[in-house]
C-alpha cells in the first residue's frame, strides 16, 4: 500500500512506467491498454539508449520459490484448482503450470495425468493433449466427464475418462470480447475463463469469466454458450437482472444446491456473492463495499457480519454438505467460513502471513491457496497454490486441523527435448510481420532493405534500429546481432549454421521517419 499512495495508485490494475532516473514518465489505469504500453516502452527505451541511461546487465532475482527446497522437489507448479469423484477415490488436481490434470486417489497415490504437460491447444488422447494455464475443473460423475477453464486458451475443455480423450467445447485459442455470446462449440470464443461449475439438473457448466467480468453458461445438450450474469463492466454492482449486475474478476464459482443459486468469489472486489440462476440478478454475502461499486480497494482481513467483513483477493468458494461456505482467502493466506444465513465469517485456518506450516488451523500456515473442494468425510481439500502443495483441512467441533497430502507417486513432467517453435516475443498491436523463405545455405550474407511511403524519409534524430533472434540459440549466427539501418534503410549481416538441425531467425525492426513512428517487423 505504500508503493501505491507514494505512485497515487486509484485504481486495479494500474501500470507504472518509471525511467532510470526514477521519474514517472506514464501511469495507465485498467485493462486493454496494451498498444499504448507498447508505445510508450518503446519510445522509453530508445530515448534512454540514446541518452545511454540504460544498463543492459540482468538484475539479480531472488525468488521465494528458490528460497524453500520443499518447493523446487514438489512434483506440482502452482496448483490452481480441485474435483474430486468421491465414489470412485478420486482427487483431480489442476496443475496449472505445468499445463496438466493431474488424478490420483483421495489419499494422494498417483493414477494418471491429462496433457502432455507441454502448452498449447489440442485435443486427442491424454498423453497428447495440450492445455495452457488450466485453472478450474468440475466433475460430471454420471457421463464420468471432467470440465476444464483452460484460462489461456480461453476455452472450455472436457476430459472423457471412458475413452481418454480431451475434446473443446467452446473456445478456440483467441481471446474474445464477445460480451453477449450465443455461439455454439469452438464458434464461441471466451475470454481467460478461470473457473467452472457443473449443474446435473440443468445439464449444463457455469464459467466464472474473469478476463471480462462476467458469469456464462454452456448448455451440454446443444453446445451453445451465453452470458447469464454480469454487463462485462469492472464494478460491484448488485442488480436484479444480469444486465443491471457487475463482477470484478469472478475467479471462483461454487452451486449452492439448498439456495438455487450460484455462489461467486469477486476477486477484485474482495467478496463473495450470490447468482440467482432464474434472474441473472446477484447479491452480496460478505465483504466488498455495497455502497460504491466502483470502488475495488474495500479489502483487508476482518471477521465480522455481511458488509463489515474484509477479504482480499479471494479465489476459491465451495457450498459443503453443513450449508456452510468455505473461502479461499487468497491474498490473507487463510481458508475462512461464512454461513449464507447469518452472514457471519470466521477464520479457520490460516495466520494471515504466507508460510508453509501444518497443525491446528489459527497456527497452520498456507500461501495464497487458489481453490477448495468438499471430500464429503469431514475434509477439505485444499490447492496450496503458492506452496504447491495439497493440503487437507480437518473439521470437527474443537475446531480444523491442517495437514499436507502426500503424494504418492506424482512426478513433475519430464524435461522435454528442445524443439524449434515459435519465437514468443510480444508485438505491438501495430506491427506489420513479414515472413521470407527459408534456405539451406550453410553461410551467406543478409541483406535488409526497409522501405518508407513515398513523401516519408529516415529520422535524423532518432535512428532505426534492428536485433536479430534466433531458434535454437545454438544452431546458427547471425551478425552483428543488433545495430541501426544506415540513411537509406540498409544493413548488412552474415549468418553461418552451426549445426544441422533446424533453426529459426527473426530480425526485429524498429522504423523511424520524420513525422510519425511506425513499426515494421521483418521475418
Amino acid at each position: 500500500m505504500y508503493l501505491w499512495r507514494e505512485l497515487g495508485v486509484n485504481s486495479w490494475p494500474t501500470f507504472v512506467l518509471i525511467g532510470p532516473n526514477g521519474k514517472v514518465l506514464a501511469q495507465i489505469s485498467g485493462e486493454g491498454h496494451r498498444k499504448d504500453l507498447d508505445e510508450v516502452i518503446g519510445a522509453a527505451l530508445e530515448f534512454y539508449e540514446e541518452k545511454k541511461l540504460l544498463q543492459n546487465d540482468p538484475l539479480p532475482l531472488a525468488l521465494e520459490k528458490d528460497k524453500d527446497s520443499r518447493l523446487l522437489t514438489s512434483p506440482l507448479k502452482f496448483p490452481g484448482k480441485l474435483a474430486v469423484d468421491v465414489q470412485n477415490n478420486r482427487l483431480f488436481i489442476s496443475d496449472s503450470n505445468h499445463n496438466r490434470i493431474v488424478v490420483t486417489n483421495l489419499e494422494g497415490q498417483f493414477i494418471y495425468q491429462v496433457g502432455s504437460s507441454e502448452e498449447g491447444l489440442l485435443d486427442g488422447p491424454f498423453d497428447a493433449a495440450l492445455f495452457n494455464r488450466p485453472q478450474g475443473i468440475a466433475y460430471n460423475s454420471k457421463r464420468n466427464i471432467l470440465y476444464v477453464a483452460d484460462t489461456e486458451n480461453h476455452a472450455l475443455r472436457e476430459i472423457n475418462f471412458v475413452d481418454e480423450t480431451v475434446r473443446t467445447l467452446a473456445g478456440n485459442g483467441t481471446k474474445g470480447s464477445d460480451y453477449r455470446g450465443g455461439g455454439q462449440g469452438t464458434n464461441q470464443v471466451l475470454n481467460s475463463p478461470w473457473d467452472v461449475c457443473y449443474d446435473p439438473a440443468e445439464e449444463a457448466v457455469y464459467i466464472a469469466m474473469a478476463g471480462q467480468h462476467q458469469i456464462w453458461k454452456h448448455n451440454l445438450h446443444d453446445g451453445i454458450t451465453k452470458v447469464i450474469s454480469g454487463d462485462g463492466y469492472e464494478r460491484n454492482l448488485n442488480g436484479s437482472s444480469a444486465t443491471s449486475t457487475s463482477f470484478a474478476q469472478p475467479s471462483g464459482i461454487s452451486l449452492a444446491f439448498e439456495m438455487h443459486e450460484l455462489l461467486v468469489a469477486d476477486s477484485e472486489s474482495s467478496s463473495i456473492r450470490v447468482v440467482n440462476l432464474k434472474t441473472g440478478g446477484s447479491r452480496l454475502l460478505a465483504g466488498g463495499d455495497p455502497v460504491f461499486p466502483e470502488n475495488l480497494f474495500r479489502f483487508g482481513d476482518y471477521d465480522g457480519t455481511g458488509s463489515d467483513v474484509l477479504l482480499q483477493h479471494p479465489l476459491g468458494v465451495v457450498y459443503a454438505n453443513d450449508n456452510q461456505v468455505y473461502i479461499a482467502d487468497s491474498y490473507n493466506h487463510k481458508i475462512k467460513k461464512l454461513d449464507p444465513v447469518t452472514r457471519k465469517v470466521t477464520t479457520i485456518a490460516g495466520t494471515g502471513s504466507a508460510g508453509y506450516r501444518d497443525g491446528p488451523g489459527l497456527t497452520a500456515q498456507l500461501s495464497e491457496p487458489a481453490g477448495l473442494v468438499e471430500v464429503g468425510d469431514g475434509r477439505l481439500l485444499v490447492a496450496d497454490t503458492n506452496n504447491n502443495t495439497i493440503r487437507y483441512i480437518t473439521l470437527s467441533d474443537k475446531g480444523a486441523e491442517v495437514k499436507t497430502l502426500e503424494l504418492i507417486g506424482v512426478q513433475p513432467p519430464s524435461p522435454k527435448p528442445k524443439v524449434l517453435k515459435r519465437l514468443r516475443r510480444r508485438l505491438s498491436a501495430d506491427t506489420d510481420v513479414i515472413n521470407v523463405d527459408g534456405g539451406s545455405s550453410k553461410e551467406g550474407f543478409l541483406s535488409l532493405a526497409v522501405t518508407v511511403p513515398d513523401g516519408y524519409h529516415f529520422s535524423k534524430e532518432a535512428r532505426s534500429k534492428f536485433d536479430v533472434e534466433t531458434e535454437p540459440p545454438n544452431a546458427v549466427e547471425i551478425e552483428p546481432a543488433n545495430g541501426f539501418l544506415n540513411s537509406e534503410g540498409l544493413a548488412s549481416l552474415k549468418f553461418r549454421r552451426i549445426s544441422s538441425s533446424l533453426s529459426m531467425g527473426r530480425i526485429n525492426c524498429k522504423v523511424v521517419t520524420w513525422n510519425q513512428q511506425c513499426h515494421l517487423l521483418i521475418c
